[in-house]
């Protein structure tokens, strides 16, 4: 999958990286093209203060695939199925504050059907859910964060991925038009 950025930690003190997560995300659009996002609103946390969405996803089981952990992520937190999944690309960034470095897989999938989400406990705790918008309306959110520093990281992150989905799902539905 190629690298779409490598990405530094201008939020927290630099820490050197001691570990590697393997990361699977996405852009999963329903019918109406609308995109599902979480929804996560902290007052407070190790990392500070978020008010943000990020892309469904999470952390790789070693057990799996890419793509089986992807469709994974997505079932436990969109509760949703998948059909024509496309890989988007990588980015890898930092956490200084906890010496990680993520390596981010994208993918784009479309969703067939809706069910049960399966969080996880603290996904429940935080009141994480998922809100659907369409591609501009979340570009839109991205860019109006307020300014946190884990607003920032993740801002820094999934914005271009943003901006290259949205030329994927303009080309799909382009393509669903003819």
């Amino acid at each position: 999958m190629r690298v779409i950025a490598r990405l530094q930690d201008t939020e927290f003190p630099y820490k050197e990286a001691t570990h590697t997560r393997q990361v699977v995300r996405g852009i999963v659009y329903d019918d109406d093209f609308r995109i599902a996002l979480i929804r996560v609103q902290l007052t407070d946390d190790f990392f500070g203060e978020r008010d943000l969405y990020e892309t469904p996803g999470g952390g790789k089981n070693p057990d799996e695939t890419l793509l089986e952990g992807f469709k994974r992520e997505i079932k436990e937190e969109v509760g949703a199925e998948l059909d024509n999944i496309i890989e988007l690309g990588r980015v890898i960034d930092f956490y200084n504050k906890i010496g990680r470095r993520n390596d981010n897989h994208y993918y784009v999938g479309h969703i067939t059907s809706l069910g049960e989400k399966h969080m996880e406990a603290y996904e429940l705790e935080w009141g994480l859910h998922p809100e659907f918008l369409t591609i501009d309306e979340a570009i839109y959110a991205y860019e109006h964060f307020r300014n946190t520093p884990v607003n920032n990281l993740v801002k820094q992150r999934e914005l271009p991925v943003l901006r290259l989905a949205k030329k994927k799902l303009e080309k799909i539905r382009s393509n669903l038009n003819k």
